[in-house]
C-alpha cells in the first residue's frame, strides 16, 4: 500500500516567502509547545519524526532537549534536504540526523526496539483510517514497547459528525480548510478513533487525545503494547 500524502509541506511551498517564514514560526510554536506540554524532553531519546517536512522540530533543542538520533522520514527528498540546509545554517550539529525517504513508511534502516518517542505534525490529517492502521503496524517493530506515537489530527465533536466540516470560523491563517470523513483532509471523531480496534489491527493503544496550541488539530497519543 503506498502512501502519497505523507508530506505536510506541499501548501508551505506555495506561499510568498514571507508568508511562509510566518507559517513556520506558527509550526514551530505549535510543535515545540506540544513536546514542552506532553512529552517533556527529548534528551538522550531516539526520535523519529515522521512526515517530518522541513524537520522543524530539530531547530530547537535548547527548548525540547537534544536526542541522541533523530530520524527524519518523509516522502519529498527535497524538502528533507532543505531541512538539513536550514539547520545547518543556524549552527545546529546535523550528525545526529539520518534521513529516511519512503512513500511506504519504510524504517528498515531503524533497529526493532530502538525508538522511544515518534511524532508527526499533521500526517494523520491526510491519511484514510486504513492507511493510519499501515502505519503504525510498519512503524510497531521499531518502537520500544511502553514507548508512545505523537501525532496529530483533525477531530470533530461526535455531534458534530458529518461528511463535510468547515473550519473557517476559526479563522485559520493561511487557508481554508474543510476535511472530510473520506478523503484528504481526514477528520474523525472522538468515538470513532476510541471504539477502533487499534491494538488487535496495529499493536497499539490510543492512550490519551490533548488539546493544544494549534489553532484546529489535537494531539494522539499511540502506545506501543
Amino acid at each position: 500500500m503506498k502512501n502519497t500524502n505523507i508530506s505536510k509541506e506541499t501548501n508551505y511551498k506555495n506561499k510568498t516567502r514571507t508568508t511562509s517564514q510566518q507559517y513556520r514560526n506558527d509550526l514551530s510554536s505549535w510543535q515545540v509547545s506540544a513536546i514542552q506540554e506532553h512529552i517533556g524532553t527529548l534528551n538522550e531519546k531516539v526520535f523519529l519524526d515522521i512526515g517530518a517536512g522541513t524537520i522543524i522540530p530539530g531547530g530547537h533543542f535548547e527548548k525540547i532537549g537534544r536526542p541522541d538520533k533523530y530520524y527524519a522520514q518523509d516522502i519529498n527528498s527535497d524538502t528533507l534536504a532543505e531541512g538539513i540546509e536550514f539547520l545547518k545554517s543556524k549552527g545546529v550539529d546535523t550528525s545526529i540526523f539520518t534521513t529516511l525517504v519512503s512513500d511506504d513508511f519504510d524504517f528498515s534502516l531503524i533497529h526493532d526496539n530502538e525508538v522511544d518517542i515518534a511524532w508527526s505534525n499533521s500526517l494523520f490529517s491526510h491519511l484514510s483510517i486504513d492507511s493510519i492502521c499501515y502505519c503504525l503496524k510498519k512503524l510497531n517493530p521499531k518502537m520500544k514497547r511502553g514507548s508512545s506515537y505523537y501525532t496529530s489530527m483533525l477531530i470533530l465533536p461526535d455531534n458534530l459528525e458529518r461528511s463535510s466540516y468547515s473550519w473557517e470560523h476559526l479563522k485559520v491563517k493561511y487557508s481554508s480548510v474543510t476535511s472530510h470523513s473520506l478523503r484528504d483532509p481526514f477528520h474523525y471523531t472522538r468515538s470513532k478513533l476510541n471504539n477502533y480496534p487499534f491494538i488487535d489491527q496495529t499493536g497499539f493503544q490510543l492512550k490519551t487525545i490533548h488539546k493544544y496550541a494549534h489553532p484546529i488539530q489535537e494531539l494522539v497519543e499511540f502506545v506501543r503494547i
